[in-house]
């Protein structure tokens, strides 16, 4: 098994958004090989990256560095395109399941767990498992009608609500799966369900917020 942390140096809506200081002078970048490497070796970790001057970090934690592509760090191409040809870079074989393993979510941590789940669940024939996080809220769709709940007298309580998931950055398949699909997620996917809070950081504001919620987690342990 294999970690791929892909973190690009070009961010458009907050300016190095994977390397500028997070939590202590840490990068996001910084944290997330510190939580992977509590259940991987650093010869298991890869960080993918466009930019060579960042190899200096891989350096710092014994990791490998994998300069990647120009073109797989531009948003104007399709994500799955991205995607594939991030994967296609990493120089393992084809039969390693790879942990794709993004940093915008520095909250989850427990990646200990999360091999040993997935350990189990390729034994029972599942043949990818993403991290999600469960959302038990009225929610409406974009002609305002409700998703998933109902109106009037069959309103239910909110504890009752059946939930929606949303993916977490997280997610291990094996690499030919990966290229086959161009994609994470196959055909038959298992759900890990996060204990912990979920923030996917895309604006300076989210970034903002991540850093007093990752503060006062880190404070309370």
């Amino acid at each position: 098994m294999k970690v791929l942390i892909p973190a690009k140096s070009i961010s458009k809506r907050v300016t190095l958004k994977n390397f500028r200081p997070f939590y202590q002078n840490k990068s996001l970048v910084d944290i997330k090989v510190e939580q992977v490497l509590i259940a991987f070796s650093p010869t298991d970790v890869y960080l993918s990256c466009d930019d060579p001057a960042y190899s200096e970090v891989a350096d710092r934690y014994g990791i490998h560095f994998v300069l990647r592509s120009k073109e797989y760090a531009h948003e104007e191409i399709p994500w799955p395109v991205s995607f594939a040809g991030i994967v296609s870079e990493l120089p393992v074989s084809e039969e390693e399941d790879i942990f794709w393993t993004e940093v915008v979510n520095p909250l989850f941590s427990d990646f200990l767990l999360f091999r040993q789940t997935w350990e189990v669940k390729k034994k029972e024939g599942y043949d990818s498992m993403l991290l999600v996080s469960s959302l038990r809220k009225f929610l409406f769709n974009s002609e305002g009608h409700p998703a998933n709940f109902l109106y009037g007298h069959w309103h239910t309580y909110s504890q009752e609500i059946r939930p929606f998931y949303s993916w977490d950055s997280v997610c291990v398949m094996q690499k030919a799966l990966m290229l086959r699909f161009g994609y994470p997620i196959g055909r038959k996917p298992f759900f890990f369900k996060s204990e912990s809070p979920s923030i996917d950081i895309d604006t300076l504001e989210e970034f903002n917020m991540a850093q007093t919620v990752y503060e006062r987690t880190i404070e309370r342990k």
